[in-house]
């Protein structure tokens, strides 16, 4: 008798325990209000926005043949986050790019989710007919969606209360997207354009304008992104000549060369700079090196050397013993 008391007492608390663990599921009886739409046992959300890969029928969310609520994330064969953004269907991914997110495979160079996309639906090129819709990786023909709900990608047409692919709801979107009501399309905020399946700054100077163009570097130059046009201005050391930046201290513009846009030479042992009196380039040596024609510096005669083009090889010195000598 007392064994059997401790079995009934064991067994209504594990029970007990077990509906306080389980996640929220909702009552269909009206009874008690969902905390959340979308949830199974909950009235679908307005469209037929199911959570966890549910399925939305007689304006409840249900759970499919190996789909429940209670699945944890990447457990349900109809959970998208299962495949790890491999195509579910086992389809080759077409169109090249960036592996993407979990979830999602990429058809036509673009990322879209084999679950609900109309012409990707199951598999990339796998389009649904006219009048159906993609939910759970199948096509499907919902009846008077007014009553029954859409389910997946699609929205509930006020005019012929049919199901029609587009959102309705944010939720429906990709990251960062959010759906416009009047086109049913998901579309990025203001001061965010689309590139593919990810939204990018407009002044982002690697995804620039509808072409998403990286835009190219220059040297000495400051590139923007703007009006969708890729752009570049000069920075403070700079002048610009000839469509090109010079730095005003390593490549000056002397005299003739202001037309020529040509800069005058440079030494890595030298200060190379505009004339004071003659506008033109010359050339002012390093300590420890001498001029070497016009704007050469070199090691002078008898200093050390380790090759030959340390000593001023255009006025007769080689490097002989480690010395710069005259020959």
């Amino acid at each position: 008798m007392r064994a059997l008391w401790m079995r009934t007492i064991t067994a209504s608390w594990v029970v007990a325990l077990a509906a306080a663990l389980a996640p929220s599921a909702c009552k269909d009886d009206g009874d008690e209000a969902c905390a959340n739409d979308g949830l199974e046992g909950c009235p679908c959300a307005e469209g037929g926005l199911c959570l966890g890969g549910l399925t939305c029928l007689s304006n409840f969310c249900v759970a499919g043949p190996g789909t429940s609520a209670t699945d944890p994330p990447g457990t349900s064969a109809s959970d998208p986050t299962a495949t790890g953004g491999a195509d579910p269907t086992g389809d080759e991914p077409t169109g090249g790019g960036e592996p993407c997110e979990p979830g999602l495979v990429r058809c036509d160079g673009a990322c879209v989710d084999p679950n609900g996309h109309p012409e990707h639906c199951g598999g990339c090129g796998k389009a649904c007919d006219p009048g159906e819709v993609c939910a759970s990786g199948t096509c499907q023909v919902v009846g008077d969606c007014a009553k029954e709900g859409c389910p997946g990608f699609s929205y509930c047409d006020a005019a012929t209360n049919q199901c029609l692919p587009g959102c309705d709801y944010n939720p429906q979107c990709g990251t960062g997207k959010h759906c416009d009501p009047e086109t049913h399309t998901c579309v990025c905020p203001p001061g965010y354009h689309a590139c593919g399946d990810a939204c990018k700054l407009d002044t982002d100077i690697t995804a620039c304008g509808a072409n998403c163009s990286v835009c190219p570097m220059k040297e000495n130059a400051e590139i923007f992104c703007e009006a969708g046009q890729c752009g570049w201005e000069c920075d403070l050391s700079s002048v610009e000549c000839g469509g090109a930046c010079f730095n005003f201290f390593s490549q000056p513009l002397c005299g003739s060369g202001k037309q020529t846009c040509t800069p005058c030479p440079y030494d890595p042992h030298g200060d190379n700079d505009c004339h004071p009196d003659t506008d033109e380039c010359y050339m002012s040596c390093d300590n420890g090196y001498e001029l070497c024609g016009q704007f050469q510096c070199k090691y002078a005669e008898g200093d050390s050397c380790f090759a030959e083009d340390h000593c001023c090889n255009a006025e007769g010195f080689s490097c002989i013993n480690n010395k710069c000598t005259k020959v």
